[in-house]
């Protein structure tokens, strides 16, 4: 079985004042040069959730395969974004 390719990359931002940010996009360039547009100082967390191709599985049901995480630091955040979107 093929390794499904991403197709939706979501990220939710916590900010330490409360406010929350939701950004979705489809290609990883485009969310990898918004997360080092955003200033972490001010971040509480992220939500990253990487959505992938639908695929069939054993028991011949359509599945959607997901990885995601909550990160703290922007090391941890783009790390995470490397793995999940690794061949």
């Amino acid at each position: 079985m093929d390794n499904p390719k991403p197709e939706k990359f979501l990220l939710r931002i916590y900010f330490s004042n409360g406010r929350t940010q939701r950004i979705q996009r489809t290609n990883k360039a485009r969310l990898s040069a918004f997360m080092q547009r955003v200033n972490f100082s001010k971040v509480a967390k992220c939500h990253l959730r990487v959505t992938y191709s639908y695929m069939i599985d054993c028991f011949n049901k359509k599945i959607e395969p997901v990885n995601e995480g909550i990160y703290t630091n922007k090391k941890d955040l783009f790390y995470a974004l490397q793995t999940f979107t690794e061949k």
